[in-house]
């Protein structure tokens, strides 16, 4: 009975070395990234100023597994596996909600995206080629996940600024 007890403790010995593990990245992230810039949302609609926040943070949650940079794509432990995928799956999901929140918008929000150039295409596009969903496991012809984060990342990184874009004057 008292190698269950052993067990027990184990497993939570390395749930709690992992978990410490993972703060130390984040800190370390948080400590090397640059700082962001407020969001300028005043003359948007509610609903676009929602869709640049989440927008936002849909970025900084894809750029979480970038800053490990090119493990990404080799093999890791099974522990560190999990871990990572379940980051990779929950970034897909957000994706995926991200895309409907763009497509749910009205027909004069989507006029002011157009008009600003903040195109959702590419995000889509990027993120079909991908067959919904973020693996490290890649398929024949696949391009690595880091460099289709990386396109992701960039790609939202301009919706941003464009959706910022404050209206023309003059139309």
């Amino acid at each position: 009975m008292t190698w269950v007890y052993l067990v027990l403790a184990a497993v939570a010995a390395l749930g709690l070395m992992q978990t410490m593990r993972g703060q130390i990245r984040s800190r370390r992230y948080l400590a090397s990234s640059p700082p962001e810039d407020p969001l300028q949302l005043s003359h948007l609609s509610s609903k676009l100023q929602a869709l640049a926040r989440d927008t936002r943070a849909l970025r900084l949650s894809l750029e979480g597994p970038l800053r490990e940079g090119q493990s990404l794509d080799v093999a890791v432990a099974l522990g560190e596996f999990d871990e990572t995928q379940q980051v990779l799956n929950d970034a897909a999901r957000e994706i995926g909600d991200w895309i409907h929140e763009v497509q749910r918008l009205s027909p004069s929000d989507q006029a002011y995206l157009h008009d600003v150039g903040a195109e959702s295409a590419t995000i889509r596009a990027l993120f079909e080629a991908e067959e919904w969903s973020l693996e490290r496991k890649r398929k024949p012809g696949q391009l690595p996940l880091h460099e289709q984060l990386q396109r992701l990342v960039r790609e939202l990184t301009l919706f941003e600024e464009r959706l910022q874009t404050p209206p023309a004057p003059y139309r």
